[in-house]
């Protein structure tokens, strides 16, 4: 999967010959396709396999990659879809558990599209009348966006895969990474385990923590997560806000309209369990 004017198109590799002659013994070779990150592998450390690498390779989806998709032991454990990403990698010296949440978004639906085709149907209720409508959104639909540039008085790139923002009162200097699947499923680990505390939310928190390593140089836990907790609300405003722009992200938007009231809003497609697991 290649972009195309920001939009994914399928680009197989043309050096598997996958022709069989006549009379001849079955070679079975898997397909594989290239997909684009959205990251261009900037933000990855020095020393990463994916550091300047702005594409990876895939396989196409195979029955291997459905039964890894619908082993109970591994649903149960929230890790299926990871077992298939690592599985579909060419290069397996790819860590998924390191991949940037943005790039293994790209990465699942490039693979959806090899697996069961581009479209994805699903169904949704309508914000205004509560009929629910069966949307039919293709994938190679889906638009790369590759996150908002800055001025140098606002945010510092460097050559590790991170960014600094200054914050504008204090002139704290806060050195930010993106997130990783591994990251985004602590996080999502730890507020489960909230709720069956019935301890309050604190995602946002969290976000911080994993994504900052350094404020003014220094890169000790205990001293960081003091600065997370007494920083002003619009200090970490400012900080969540500026990782949401840098961040590259693969933007999946369908202009819903409602068949009943005709209520119509551009609304984000919803990665539901029919998206590895469609019904047909």
């Amino acid at each position: 999967m290649r972009n195309n004017g920001d939009r994914f198109s399928t680009t197989p590799d043309v050096s598997h010959d996958q022709s069989v002659p006549q009379g001849t013994t079955l070679d079975f070779v898997v397909p594989t396709d290239f997909v684009e990150l959205p990251s261009n592998g900037v933000f990855y450390p020095v020393g990463h396999i994916l550091h300047g690498q702005q594409q990876v390779e895939i396989k196409h989806m195979t029955a291997k990659e459905e039964d890894i998709l619908t082993s109970q032991t591994l649903i149960k454990k929230g890790i299926a879809v990871d077992k298939m990403i690592q599985s579909i990698l060419v290069d397996k010296r790819v860590n998924v558990d390191s991949i940037l949440t943005c790039d293994r978004s790209a990465i699942m639906i490039a693979a959806r599209i090899t697996g069961y085709g581009d479209e994805y149907k699903f169904s949704m209720s309508c914000p205004s009348c509560a009929t629910k409508s069966d949307i039919n959104y293709l994938l190679s639909s889906s638009k790369i966006n590759f996150g908002k540039s800055h001025s140098e008085e606002e945010v510092e790139y460097t050559q590790n895969g991170t960014f600094i923002v200054t914050l504008p009162k204090t002139g704290y200097k806060v050195e930010m990474r993106l997130l990783t699947g591994r990251d985004e499923r602590t996080i999502f680990e730890l507020n489960e385990n909230r709720k069956r505390k019935n301890l309050p939310d604190a995602a946002s928190t969290d976000q911080l923590r994993m994504s900052i390593v350094s404020v003014n140089g220094i890169t000790d836990q205990q001293t960081l997560d003091k600065f997370i907790f007494t920083i002003r609300a619009m200090d970490a405003r400012i900080l969540r806000t500026m990782y949401k722009n840098v961040s590259p992200s693969l933007e999946m938007k369908h202009e819903f309209v409602c068949s009943s009231c005709s209520y119509s809003q551009e609304v984000d497609i919803p990665l539901t369990a029919e998206f590895f697991w469609p019904k047909w």
